[in-house]
């Protein structure tokens, strides 16, 4: 549909095109807030099927995939999380990350080419992500996972007839320019993205109070973040939390119980047997 707003858009003087663009933008965040019954749903399947091994899988095409891509790839670094628990299955495969590939979200075979591929099965979670609601690529993904016994989420920005076993529908509407969806649409499924791996790692136990206590330690700005979380949460001074950080070979949960325990052993152990979760594990102390 085209937005009677920005009818005669190419008339507008600069501000008023982006005045015009922040005004819808603020609609978006009001409508995806009355999705969080569905939201909150799709955080506990996650969740569930993640302690039990299982991996989150994403179907989209275009911006759709993009964004997942985007939000999958910051969870190893954020949450600990194995790259290998997160599979992009994208129209287009790898070439369409960077450049449209034509027709390519008409293809449903090749999702289903794709899903077999990675062998696909009961423990994992598909989440398919179309702004119309409508995708060939998507619908054909997430029929595949249901044959396989796999939950399904469904991220869509128009009532879709796409079946999932939890449907997560945000109508936003009209873009500004007819038919760009990687405006309003592409923010609300950033958004609801966001929400959800966000508070499947909190459910999980992967954030400490408002602290991300699982986050990776690849670089030197992950090392001194983490050091300053040992730090807050230990009370201990930079240097002995330093020190700890180390001898846990970077994890931050490990180097707490470390210094709770004095026992490295232990503090690891405490930690298997809390799945992880920091606050379980302190609680056993």
């Amino acid at each position: 549909m085209r937005n009677p707003k920005s009818f005669e858009l190419d008339l507008m003087s600069t501000e008023q095109v982006l005045s015009l663009i922040n005004e819808e933008d603020q609609t978006v965040p009001l409508l995806v807030r009355q999705a969080i019954p569905e939201i909150a749903q799709g955080v506990e399947l996650l969740a569930s099927s993640f302690k039990t091994g299982g991996r989150i899988v994403h179907v989209g095409a275009g911006t759709s995939a993009r964004l997942a891509l985007v939000d999958a790839a910051e969870l190893p670094p954020t949450y600990g999380i194995s790259p290998e628990r997160l599979v992009n299955v994208i129209a287009g495969g790898r070439e369409a990350v960077f450049q449209a590939v034509e027709h390519a979200e008409d293809r449903g075979s090749e999702a289903v080419r794709q899903l077999t591929q990675i062998s696909l099965c009961h423990s994992d979670v598909v989440i398919g992500l179309t702004a119309s609601g409508t995708t060939p690529f998507v619908f054909a993904g997430l029929d595949y996972a249901r044959t396989v016994g796999c939950p399904t989420l469904l991220i869509a920005c128009n009532p879709s007839l796409i079946e999932a076993d939890v449907k997560i529908i945000v109508p936003t509407g009209p873009e500004v320019v007819t038919g760009s969806t990687r405006m309003k649409a592409g923010m609300a499924q950033r958004m609801v993205l966001t929400m959800l791996s966000t508070a499947m790692a909190v459910r999980l136990g992967l954030v400490y109070d408002n602290l991300m206590v699982a986050l990776g330690s690849q670089n030197a700005k992950c090392l001194e973040r983490g050091c300053r979380i040992v730090c807050t949460i230990s009370g201990e001074n930079e240097e002995i939390s330093k020190e700890a950080l180390r001898a846990a070979d970077g994890d931050v949960r490990v180097a707490v119980l470390l210094l709770r325990t004095g026992d490295l052993s232990k503090a690891r152990a405490l930690l298997e047997e809390a799945e992880g979760s920091l606050r379980k594990a302190l609680e056993r102390i």
